[in-house]
């Protein structure tokens, strides 16, 4: 792609969606709302339709042609789902797609004056461009989550098109900005390979899952008593509690004590520091201590993946969630619903034995 290059047509788009009961993660569409524009010799926006559907609609309807039509670039903020609501109604991925909220990431990395987690709301205000109030996004947005937005169907159209003015509204204040090849031809790319990711899930040995879950209690007294014997102090008590004071007296036995990493606020030692994991590579005593307190760490009710009942476990990869541009998935700690709950390899090392291919396929 041309350096130089920039789009002719673009289509800013949202979609509304939710995961019902028994959806095995899969994003059941509400609605669909996209503005259309040509770009002119100035790269300028000029208005040439409005695409925007609901449900019944969507179901039926032949797939709109903007979204392989060449030199249009199609634009969402996070659009993770919605690229998902594509593929549940059968319509095909934009050829060529730029997710803006990456883009903002790109043209505000390493400014102070907004986070590297900002949603599109944050940087809306920054560029003075008005949006809802967040009680009424909140109100309509809990409409659509708990599977009733049939009741005020042309309310919440209304809320998708004003994300979507919005979007727009953005897109126009730095459309010059924008590296529009690489938006496109990499990240673009990156950012629908993350969103088939999501829809794919992986797939787990459910019923060594339900093995580890239904022994949890056991497993965790003996990862306890495991640290105990190996670093030969009470590391934790009678009772199973973690004592940071036993762990002191550990690192001091080392000559490691007056060097270690501290809180800020307290003045404890960092048990969660990179110097553990570091040197959990090379000491036999600090890979049992990290590898436990990772694993005691992901809850006590037992280990929680959403594995759908196709035995597929899948989560929200929160892409670009970190200061370095990397994902920040959740740990398997918590139950959630939807897309919330934890990513495999986010956890202990241990839990990617759970990564089972059915028979007949395999994992790469």
């Amino acid at each position: 792609m041309n350096m130089d290059w920039h789009p002719k047509r673009i289509v800013v788009f949202d979609t509304e969606y939710w995961f019902p009961d028994g959806s095995d993660g899969v994003p059941v569409p509400v609605c669909i709302v996209a503005h259309i524009f040509n770009v002119d010799g100035t790269r300028g926006l000029i208005a040439t339709g409005v695409f925007a559907m609901g449900w019944d609609e969507m179901r039926t309807a032949a797939p709109p042609h903007w979204l392989t039509e060449p030199d249009t670039i199609v634009i969402a903020f996070s659009g993770h789902g919605d690229l998902q609501v594509l593929e549940r109604l059968n319509w095909p991925v934009p050829e060529l797609y730029v997710d803006f909220m990456a883009e903002m990431r790109v043209l505000f990395c390493g400014n102070p004056a907004i986070s590297h987690t900002a949603g599109l709301y944050r940087y809306l205000d920054h560029f003075g461009i008005q949006h809802m109030p967040p009680g009424y996004k909140n109100d309509i947005r809990d409409i659509i989550l708990n599977g009733t937005s049939d009741t005020r169907k042309s309310e919440v159209l209304d809320y998708c098109e004003t994300d979507v003015t919005a979007l727009t509204a953005l897109v126009k204040m730095v459309f010059h900005l924008v590296d529009w090849p690489r938006a496109a031809g990499v990240r673009g790319e990156l950012m629908k390979s993350y969103s088939r990711m999501e829809s794919r899930g992986l797939p787990i040995d459910t019923e060594l899952l339900a093995d580890i879950q239904r022994f949890w209690p056991e497993i965790q007294a003996e990862l306890k008593h495991w640290v105990n014997a190996e670093l030969g102090y009470e590391i934790y008590d009678s009772a199973g509690v973690f004592k940071k004071s036993e762990v002191a007296k550990w690192l001091a036995s080392r000559g490691l004590l007056a060097h270690w990493p501290r809180t800020g606020k307290s003045g404890d030692i960092q048990i969660d520091s990179d110097d553990l994991r570091q040197r959990a590579k090379s000491d036999r005593q600090f890979a049992v201590l990290y590898e436990a307190t990772k694993t005691l760490s992901q809850g006590g009710h037992g280990l929680r993946l959403d594995v759908h009942s196709d035995g597929r476990a899948r989560c929200w990869m929160n892409v670009l969630g970190t200061r370095t541009g990397r994902c920040a998935p959740k740990e398997p700690t918590e139950s959630h619903t939807g897309r919330n709950g934890g990513f495999l390899f986010s956890g202990s090392r241990w839990l990617r034995s759970l990564l089972k291919p059915p028979p007949g396929m395999a994992v790469a």
